[in-house]
């Protein structure tokens, strides 16, 4: 943590172009020519620090990355292969410590997921205390349905901070939801990021 907090603020202006969590540090840019800059710019804080970079794990000019259990590519992200496989192969969970697991998976791609609030509500439902152990139709649905969801590995534009964005939101009794879009080259919407949550048993009413 202590590391952490230190790269973050000597990185902390360059958040436009760079990705930090502990020493793996992610730079990009448009076009080469700025990817070039910015890497420069990286480069020169982290001599001034006396920083030193392992050149056996340092990778340039890269059009395609995992990071972080992301795919990265032409100003795209999506699910790692791993962490679908992961969830792909999941099996049915029999135990409240399986729901936590697999809503752990699945969790870590939320925003990947329209509604994921909502379609997991039936699995979030059972690691509640005051709940007994039930699966049941709507359960055994709810997990299918996560799975089914991330397995196609659904697609997500970068933020860009230049591109003209939108912000959707919906609401019904079970939930709220919205969804961060941005224009791409061709003027049409694409889809950043998704946001949801329950809602409470009082906002129910």
């Amino acid at each position: 943590r202590v590391f952490q907090r230190y790269m973050n603020r000597l990185l902390a202006f360059t958040r436009d172009f760079a990705s930090v969590y502990l020493d793996d540090v992610l730079i990009h840019g448009h076009t080469i020519e700025e990817a070039m800059q910015n890497l420069e710019t990286i480069l020169k804080l982290l001599r001034e620090e006396g920083l030193k970079l392992n050149l056996e794990k340092c990778y340039f000019l890269q059009t395609s990355v995992s990071y972080l259990g992301f795919e990265i590519s032409n100003g795209q992200v999506k699910p790692g292969s791993d962490k679908v496989k992961a969830i792909q192969q999941f099996p049915t969970p029999k135990s409240v410590h399986n729901i936590r697991q697999f809503l752990g998976l699945t969790g870590y791609f939320r925003h990947f997921v329209q509604n994921y609030a909502i379609i997991a509500k039936p699995l979030t439902r059972l690691i509640k205390k005051s709940v007994s152990w039930q699966w049941g139709e709507k359960e055994n649905e709810a997990f299918q349905n996560l799975q089914k969801i991330l397995v196609t590995k659904p697609v997500l534009n970068l933020f860009d901070p230049k591109a003209g964005t939108e912000v959707h939101t919906d609401a019904s009794q079970l939930g709220l939801a919205g969804i961060l879009l941005q224009k791409n080259q061709n003027s049409r919407l694409q889809p950043v990021a998704y946001f949801s949550r329950q809602t409470s048993d009082t906002e129910q009413k």
